[in-house]
């Protein structure tokens, strides 16, 4: 039996092209290359609040077919710690009232996913971009991620 994976991201278009495939290569490294991996695209998320507010029942309803739910939102310099362990536990009482064996994960990505995707180009940067210093910028996006992207010919504009 494979796993059954649903991440839920802030945005499902663009955190989801970047968490899709990390989250595939992440569970291939973890043996598990059969993992069945989702974005959620429905209901549409629109930001960390709206994403936060389906976990109350919307995912369990529609999603409780699923074996782990990883929330993976933008940290946005914020320490989530607190919410995300009340959040998974909450969660994890819902799941076993249902009778369901599914499972939430929340890691909220420093500062945001897009950092995650840089991460694994270290080797593309350019010379003077620094890791500490790019993690801890809370603009990572305008001053890291689209100059990445436009480089390489990718259009960033939303």
């Amino acid at each position: 039996m494979s796993l059954n994976v649903l991440i839920v991201p802030e945005d499902p278009t663009y955190n989801g092209a970047i968490l899709k495939p990390l989250c595939e290569r992440l569970f291939a490294e973890c043996g598990r290359t059969q993992a069945k991996i989702e974005v959620m695209a429905n209901p549409r998320t629109n930001g960390y609040e709206h994403a936060k507010s389906l976990f109350s029942g919307t995912i369990l309803d529609i999603y409780s077919h699923k074996h782990l739910v990883l929330f993976l939102p933008d940290s946005d310099c914020e320490d989530r710690t607190g919410e995300f362990a009340a959040m998974e536990a909450d969660f994890e009482r819902k799941a076993i009232a249902m009778g369901k064996a599914i499972r939430l994960i929340c890691c909220a990505a420093v500062p945001e996913v897009e950092a995650w995707l840089l991460a694994g180009h270290a080797d593309k940067w350019e010379p003077d971009w620094k890791w500490g210093t790019m993690r801890a910028d809370r603009s990572i996006k305008e001053n890291y991620f689209y100059p990445f992207l436009q480089k390489r010919g990718q259009d960033e504009s939303r």
